[in-house]
């Protein structure tokens, strides 16, 4: 057994090597799950990443493309979108798209109230580029409304 320690200014890798006998190897990998961004239109008291609409962090094009080449090469069955609200951020579409072609299943975690405002009138597209391209969304709504 592995005693838990907070470890020092080491890796990991140098802590964990007396107890095993060869490099750590995972059999495959199922799905990657990628934050897009933190701004969301909504601010919810039992967000985990403290999302919401004065948020201004989001993951830029060239890191979303990096995303999209790991997938091309490491072949997981499902691409997992989450954010805040993933649709807010100004390159979703063409990511989903691009995730799409490379034939895995694409998951969006969202809380579908983005389709309802006048100024994301473009995002009324989604639920048609959702099921054009056959992507799953996962709903998430806390247990205690706040």
């Amino acid at each position: 057994m592995i005693p838990l320690q907070v470890l020092p200014d080491r890796r990991l890798d140098e802590w964990v090597d007396p107890f095993r006998s060869g490099p750590l190897r995972g059999v495959s990998l199922e799905t990657v799950q990628v934050n897009i961004g933190l701004r969301c239109n909504l601010a919810c008291h039992h967000c985990h990443v403290e999302s919401g609409p004065s948020r201004t962090e989001e993951m830029s094009w060239e890191t979303m493309r990096a995303v999209l080449r790991t997938i091309e090469t490491i072949q997981p069955r499902t691409l997992d979108i989450t954010g805040g609200a993933p649709e807010m951020h100004p390159r979703f579409r063409e990511f989903v798209r691009e995730a799409k072609s490379l034939g895995v299943r694409v998951i969006v975690r969202t809380n579908l109230t983005i389709l309802l405002q006048d100024r994301y009138a473009d995002c009324n597209c989604l639920p048609s580029c959702y099921s054009e391209v056959d992507v799953s969304r996962s709903i998430e709504v806390p247990t205690r409304w706040d």
